[in-house]
């Protein structure tokens, strides 16, 4: 088959995946509905540069991906789809890429193969439909690796050192400086195992690193004139070099955080003997052991800081579907059966000893997605006794059903969660009133970007803030736990009464309203 067919069917299955019924779900907190909102605060005030969240500056990361999140609500309006298209857009870019990646170095059949393997694996697919900086970050810094091959192994097209930097530049302004920390590490890495250490020094293009610092370094020199030191001081010091060597933000994890990842893409070690394939090899192999080796060193870890080593891993095991035997392919279909077993059996555990009630009855629907897997299996068994070659094409399939069931359940789940029209209701109220969350108040993103509060929301820490706070004397409206109801009206010396009831929260004020729940 043509490479440009395999490609047109990689970006049609992409694309149905990713998008299909993108908007159909309220924002889950707590990232979504975080850089949802910064992305309206950019919109209504105008501020390009230094992105804000609830009236404040929001000091975290550059502002690329949230610059795309506004275009698109100016073509489709501030709803869940235009918040999630930058993602899923990305994500089909990917995939793209990936399977680009997989044809230089295998053929384009691995390359088909690779471009599945991404597109199916659940991390990915979670991520690629949610609105985050993740998938934005990740297609620039696979986009620069792949140019630094290129480069590395044509050195004297000057354009692919330009490219590189430039793409590195850009992911830079997606999530930060390790846009160019992890492709020129994994290049270095693979100069040293491969002893290409002059070709690692032509990287260091003049001119692609004076293309790198006018627009990866832009937004930085901008922010450090218009903010000062605390632009500094946030964004270098406490989010960039603080979360390498402390937990920051409670995001900590044991050593093994990232070794179920690691070991979950299984290939057969005889599958890169071939000596042509060589430094291929290495160079898929410096990116995985490198990624997983820095971010288990890591102090502050999150199951998507590991998304870099997907494009390798699928790669590999690409290449190891395209080219294995019968007898090769069975020990990682063995491997892969007991892991999806092992997944079905932990998620029955966790949910049944975690939730109950009307979310544990939706959550019992669940069960024909196990049954699907379960049958998957079976399936596929029968599909590597009967024809071996059409593995991956019945994991596919077989994935694929088992998402759009996914999909489909999370718009049943949707419905009973109270964020949205917890803040639907009271949203007509708030012009001209305080408004203040407690905050041991579960999905407070949420609520500050469905509410679209005129001015600041208070956040009350201590039960001395929520008293004083309700204790003033013009309307105000608190939004605390149903448990804290009864404590604070006996602390507060002037009556306070229920505005909304909502499952567990309650929106409470200071003088008596009441407001119907939206539905």
């Amino acid at each position: 088959m043509n490479w440009k067919k395999y490609l047109l069917i990689l970006i049609i299955l992409a694309s149905f995946l990713l998008l299909y019924k993108l908007g159909s779900t309220s924002l889950w907190d707590n990232d979504e509905p975080l850089y949802t909102e910064i992305a309206r605060e950019i919109s209504q005030n105008g501020n390009w540069l230094i992105p804000h969240w609830n009236y404040e500056m929001w000091l975290c990361h550059p502002p690329l991906s949230i610059w795309f999140t506004v275009l698109s609500a100016k073509i489709l309006g501030w709803n869940e789809l235009s918040a999630r298209l930058t993602s899923a857009l990305f994500g089909v870019g990917i995939v793209i890429l990936t399977f680009y990646l997989g044809k230089i170095f295998y053929g384009e059949l691995a390359g088909f193969f690779s471009g599945l393997i991404i597109l199916i694996s659940l991390q990915f697919f979670v991520q690629a439909r949610l609105a985050n900086l993740d998938i934005v970050f990740l297609f620039f810094i696979e986009l620069a690796c792949i140019l630094s091959y290129l480069a590395l192994e044509n050195t004297g097209n000057k354009r692919m050192f330009l490219y590189f930097w430039l793409s590195c530049a850009l992911g830079t302004l997606a999530k930060g400086p390790f846009a160019l920390f992890l492709p020129l590490s994994l290049v270095l890495l693979y100069s040293l195992i491969t002893k290409k250490n002059n070709q690692f020094k032509k990287i260091f293009y003049l001119w692609g690193m004076i293309i790198y610092l006018l627009i990866g370094g832009s937004w930085y020199i901008l922010g450090y004139l218009a903010v000062g030191e605390k632009f500094f001081q946030e964004i270098f010091v406490f989010y960039t070099l603080g979360r390498i060597i402390k937990p920051i933000l409670n995001q900590s994890g044991p050593w093994y955080y990232y070794i179920p990842s690691f070991f979950s893409w299984t290939c057969k070690k005889n599958t890169f003997q071939n000596n042509q394939d060589n430094d291929k090899r290495k160079f898929l192999l410096s990116w995985i052991i490198f990624t997983f080796l820095f971010f288990t060193l890591v102090k502050t870890k999150l199951p998507n800081y590991i998304l870099f080593i997907y494009p390798a891993c699928a790669v590999m095991v690409g290449k190891f579907l395209k080219d294995a035997s019968k007898k090769e392919i069975f020990l990682p279909l063995i491997f892969f059966s007991l892991f999806t077993l092992s997944i079905i059996l932990i998620f029955i555990f966790l949910v049944y000893s975690t939730f109950s009630g009307e979310y544990l009855s939706l959550i019992n629907g669940l069960m024909p997605s196990g049954i699907i897997l379960l049958i998957g299996l079976i399936l596929l068994w029968l599909v590597y006794f009967k024809k071996p070659a059409y593995l991956i094409y019945s994991i596919s399939i077989i994935f694929f059903i088992f998402y759009i069931f996914l999909i489909n359940f999370s718009i049943k789940i949707d419905h009973i969660k109270p964020l949205k029209p917890l803040a639907l209701s009271l949203k007509p109220y708030l012009p001209g009133k305080k408004l203040a969350i407690a905050s041991n108040v579960s999905g407070s993103n949420s609520l500050v970007y469905y509410l679209e509060s005129p001015e600041k929301i208070s956040f009350l820490k201590t039960d001395e803030d929520k008293i004083n706070f309700l204790s003033l004397s013009k309307l105000v409206f608190c939004i605390i736990k149903q448990n804290d109801y009864l404590w604070l009206s006996q602390k507060v010396k002037k009556p306070i009464y229920i505005a909304i009831q909502n499952k567990n929260l309650l929106v409470i004020s200071n003088f008596k309203i009441r407001i119907q729940n939206h539905n």
